[in-house]
């Protein structure tokens, strides 16, 4: 228990949850944009650079 109302069973599932929805709704709003608006993701280097820090950090972590 890590407190009255949490314990390590519930914040590992909220963990997994919120982790799993962002590796989800990353290349759900990513692929479209860049197959219809390519222009945008060229023009910005901090899209340009965002899936290789994610799967780069991913490969780390795993």
């Amino acid at each position: 228990m890590i407190s009255s109302q949490i314990s390590i069973l519930k914040a590992w599932k909220g963990f997994n949850a919120s982790h799993s929805l962002g590796a989800i709704l990353l290349p759900a709003v990513y692929i479209p944009i860049t197959i219809n608006h390519i222009y945008i993701i060229q023009q910005s280097l901090g899209l340009t650079l965002l899936p290789i820090l994610v799967g780069v950090s991913y490969m780390l972590l795993s």
